[in-house]
């Protein structure tokens, strides 16, 4: 027995020692992320957001003092994650592997994947009304799949007159896969030529960076068996960061939609607008823990010109600071997110949130059918 308390002691004095964060771990991964953001976050040289480096500046020396004064590990923890939120934007943050659910890809023993992961429910209520579930827009290499089976699903719905979303927790991941399902429920080329009407003047400005660079070097491989068209996009990119460096220039711009990709002859392609899928009435359940790539998609949704009822909570909300690269802190203990573009134009505004049409908490409803009876009473649906 006392052999045994003692094996349970040290196996809690291990655990704990794993997470120990002394003054000078937490000093260290402090000047990493200072020397991360000034390299590569493009609030940096943004001059028309001001805010961004008057917070960055006069945070510095009241954080170090903070840490220096640091008792525990856990006030340290905390010490570090409010820092980067003072910045209120929440692709700028810091992730401490203890204090998050970590789940080991078996692709990859050394990635923790720390966001909700990609599944789908898609189910046809009645004739020609249907409810799909998109937890995330996060995939891993196993979920593509899964992925690949709902595009053909959706391909294959023929006739709608109302679909439900349901996207609530949906914590986002990236656009491609939200561009992706509306295409392929709306058609392509609709979805693009509307896309590309109500976005063409929306800019990007790419920080350019060693990092940032090596960051979209690393996208470009994981589209080339996925997407030739974003592969090519990317490989813009990538050599225009590189032209900037060389040139000494803070940023690399291009056009959000590029009008070779997204602009069409109308008279040849807006015959899908035909398609009886453009008439549907669309239904989206939301909460305050929808934000990122969730927000493109009810942006794309309200682009493509049809009738949306927002049910649910108000959103959260994103800054116009996007594109997560992640870095891990030298002490192992956690990653740092870093966005490395900038919006010029986007029609949401900074930290702007979409608020529902209709104000409904649902989470006690735990039985699906339960919750579509009630969403169709909410709406006063008529079959």
């Amino acid at each position: 027995m006392k052999k045994l308390n003692f094996f349970i002691i040290f196996t809690i004095f291990i655990i704990k020692n794993n997470f120990f964060y002394s003054i000078d771990k937490c000093i260290i991964d402090f000047n990493f992320c200072i020397n991360k953001i000034y390299d590569n976050h493009p609030g940096i040289y943004n001059y028309e957001d001001k805010e961004f480096n008057v917070i960055f500046i006069n945070s510095i020396n009241d954080t170090l003092n903070k840490i220096m004064n640091s008792k525990t590990s856990d006030e340290r923890f905390s010490i570090m994650e409010n820092f980067l939120k003072k910045f209120n934007d929440c692709h700028l943050n810091i992730i401490f592997y203890n204090k998050i659910n970590k789940k080991i890809n078996k692709n990859n023993s050394n990635k923790l994947e720390y966001y909700n992961q990609f599944d789908y429910k898609l189910l046809e209520i009645e004739e020609f009304f249907y409810y799909l579930r998109l937890s995330s827009f996060f995939l891993n290499k196993n979920q593509e799949n899964k992925f690949n089976k709902l595009l053909l699903d959706l391909k294959n719905i023929k006739k709608c007159k109302y679909i439900i979303f349901d996207i609530r927790n949906n914590g986002g991941g990236s656009t491609y896969y939200a561009e992706k399902i509306l295409s392929n429920l709306f058609g392509e080329r609709y979805f693009n030529q509307n896309i590309w009407e109500k976005n063409k003047n929306i800019i990007i400005g790419w920080r350019a960076s060693l990092d940032n660079k090596n960051i979209l070097k690393n996208y470009i491989n994981i589209y080339k068996e996925k997407d030739l068209i974003i592969k090519e996009k990317l490989e813009k990119v990538y050599f225009g960061i590189e032209d900037k460096i060389n040139k000494k220039e803070n940023y690399f711009f291009e056009k959000e939609f590029d009008d070779e990709i997204y602009k069409y002859n109308k008279d040849k392609y807006y015959i899908e607008k035909i398609n009886p899928n453009l008439n549907l009435k669309v239904i989206v359940l939301i909460n305050n823990k929808v934000f990122s790539a969730a927000l493109d998609f009810l942006d794309y949704l309200f682009a493509m010109n049809l009738d949306v009822l927002l049910i649910g909570e108000e959103t959260s909300a994103d800054t116009i600071y996007m594109e997560c690269g992640e870095e891990e802190l030298p002490s192992k203990l956690g990653i740092i997110n870093i966005p490395r573009k900038f919006y010029i134009g986007r029609k949401r505004k900074n930290n702007e949130k979409y608020y529902p049409n209709i104000y409904k908490n649902y989470y006690e409803i735990n039985d699906l059918k339960i919750l579509l009876k009630e969403i169709l009473k909410d709406i006063n649906y008529l079959a």
